[in-house]
């Protein structure tokens, strides 16, 4: 009963965030978060003749960047309005992508996805919303043997990230939460192989000149960033635990 009352709270939440979005923010919009999407998206690989799962697709227009020739991809979200949205702008990418793309009502913790059936599970911004043990044990039900699942996910102790949630609380679903690697890890625990790749530890702060509206300042100080927090990261590892976002990549 907890569960079907938080997907519903889940459902409800982004039914009104796809018909009254407050969330806009420059920073999505100038693609702060696109080194970990980058990354992301090289470590889907090949797809041709693969079924991938996305959970939490949205309205879609973020899939789209991920689509590729020859894939069978199934969006999927808890949303019904996002699904509705989903399929209009998933059906004009997918015929210029050259993949084949269908569209679901699901929620993560309830994959109406027979066993075994996929072979890529993917999502952005997705496992803080859920009931991660769940979730991914999910995942891994429908995942095929050797099967991989890549997702996008905030972390929850970078301090920009941190400072901007509290004073933002009508963006937040009632059930969400950052997650930390302690957290991933034991979720991910019945997966044969977890890797974690971190982002966003100076990056995040380009988005001043997001606020300023300079593009090219923008681009050159968040590249220059990343640079700099690959360093970082590379040289003190405990520091990955403050960044912004990571890039979780398990194994059935």
């Amino acid at each position: 009963m907890e569960l079907a009352e938080r997907i519903r709270r889940e459902a409800e939440f982004h039914d009104c965030m796809e018909q009254h979005d407050t969330r806009g923010a420059r920073f999505r919009e100038w693609g702060l978060s696109l080194p970990a999407l980058n990354h992301a998206s090289a470590a889907l690989g090949d797809l041709t003749g693969k079924l991938v799962l996305e959970c939490g697709c949205g309205d879609g227009a973020m899939t789209s960047r991920f689509l590729r020739p020859g894939c069978i991809w199934v969006a999927s979200d808890v949303s019904l309005e996002a699904v509705r949205r989903a399929e209009g702008t998933l059906n004009s990418a997918a015929a210029e992508a050259g993949a084949r793309v269908g569209c679901g009502l699901m929620a993560c913790e309830q994959l109406g996805i027979r066993d075994s059936s996929i072979d890529v599970a993917f999502g952005v911004s997705v496992l803080h919303h859920v009931d991660l043990p769940c979730a991914l044990a999910e995942v891994r039900r429908v995942l095929r043997p050797g099967g991989r699942a890549i997702f996008v996910e905030p972390l929850r102790n970078h301090p920009l990230a941190t400072i901007y949630r509290r004073f933002t609380p009508s963006r937040r679903s009632p059930d969400e939460r950052p997650l930390n690697q302690a957290d991933l890890g034991r979720a991910a625990g019945g997966f044969a192989a977890l890797h974690q790749r971190e982002f966003g530890l100076l990056s995040p702060f380009a988005v001043v000149f997001a606020c300023l509206r300079c593009r090219p300042a923008f681009d050159a100080l968040l590249k220059w960033l990343s640079r700099v927090d690959d360093f970082l990261f590379r040289a003190v590892p405990a520091l990955r635990r403050f960044s912004w976002l990571t890039v979780i990549e398990l194994k059935k």
